[in-house]
Formats: C-alpha cells, sequence, structure tokens
C-alpha cells in the first residue's frame, strides 16, 4: 500500500510540474561590458503568487526582489549595484556600476513561487568585463624644433655676423 502512495505521489509531482508553467521568458546578461551592465530577469508565473526574484553571481546571491516590491542587496566581491534601479511586474532589473575584473562571472537568475508550492527556476548567462587601457595622457604642444642646418648655412651665418661685427666697429672707429 505504502509503495502505492509513493507511486501516485511521484506521479502527481510529475504531473503537476508538467501542468505549471512558471518559466523565466527572456534573461539578459551583456556577453561584455567596460563600466556598468543592465541586468534583467523576465518571468511568466501564470497566475501562481511570486515568492521573490534573485540574482546570483558565481553562485553567491547579491540582490533580491520581494513580491511586496522591495529589495535587498548582499555583499559579494565585484558586485556594486545602482541604487536608483526599480523592479517591475514580472521583471527584476539590476543595473551593476564600477566594473571591475572580479564582476566577471556567470549571472543567475532565479524566481520561486509562494506557497503552496514554492516551486523555483532559473537561468544563467557570463558577463565578461572588458578593460580598456586608460588614454595616454595628453601632449602639451610645443613648436616644432628648427630644422638642423647644413654646414654650408652655418658657415654663411657666421660670416654674416663677422661682417656686421666689423662694419660696427669700423663705424665706432670713425666717430673717434
Amino acid at each position: 500500500m505504502e509503495l502505492m502512495v509513493i507511486k501516485w505521489f511521484i506521479l502527481v509531482t510529475c504531473i503537476w510540474d508538467l501542468v505549471s508553467s512558471l518559466k523565466i521568458t527572456n534573461i539578459y546578461v551583456p556577453n561584455k561590458a567596460e563600466t556598468i551592465a543592465h541586468l534583467n530577469c523576465q518571468y511568466d508565473l501564470e497566475g501562481e503568487p511570486l515568492y521573490d526574484v534573485k540574482w546570483y553571481k558565481d553562485e553567491k546571491q547579491f540582490y533580491r526582489c520581494l513580491a511586496d516590491g522591495t529589495t535587498q542587496e548582499f555583499e559579494v566581491p565585484g558586485v556594486k549595484i545602482d541604487k536608483e534601479e526599480q523592479w517591475f511586474a514580472h521583471s527584476c532589473p539590476v543595473t551593476l556600476v564600477q566594473l571591475s575584473n572580479a564582476s566577471s562571472g556567470r549571472y543567475r537568475c532565479e524566481v520561486s513561487l509562494d506557497a503552496p508550492t514554492f516551486r523555483a527556476v532559473s537561468d544563467s548567462a557570463s558577463l565578461v568585463v572588458i578593460n580598456r587601457p586608460p588614454p595616454p595622457p595628453p601632449t602639451l604642444l610645443q613648436p616644432p624644433a628648427p630644422a638642423p642646418r647644413s654646414l654650408a648655412q652655418r658657415s654663411n651665418a657666421i660670416s654674416k655676423i663677422l661682417l656686421i661685427m666689423t662694419m660696427s666697429c669700423l663705424w665706432i672707429i670713425s666717430k673717434w
């Protein structure tokens, strides 16, 4: 008799899982990001009551949207949340800011129903943070260096200076 009850329980559970259509309709995690990343988890409850939606980074919970509209944050290295984000019915968006190499990883959204089933579904995607090299420091504008003079040009310039000096000396001597 016990074996028959267990078989019926397993059968009903399997059928319930097939009939119940709780599903994540869309998970958005960008493949690559530099400084900020917008994540979103959209779901369909099919009339069932929501318990919560949780976000995980590498299996560590960092954000939770509760059915009453409140949110909770949990400290996870590499995850900094934009506090201005709001969530909407059938969606739990979150914006990550100040991304670093520690922000790269696997992000998972988990949607859970309330009593009596407490069923949950989840989906995940990876995010890679791209660190662009900082731009080079601005260079000060300097006047172009004069082109080097040839030996003939330098000799000619020296000859002109000597001629002017000689003429000046002759003029001074003539005035004495």
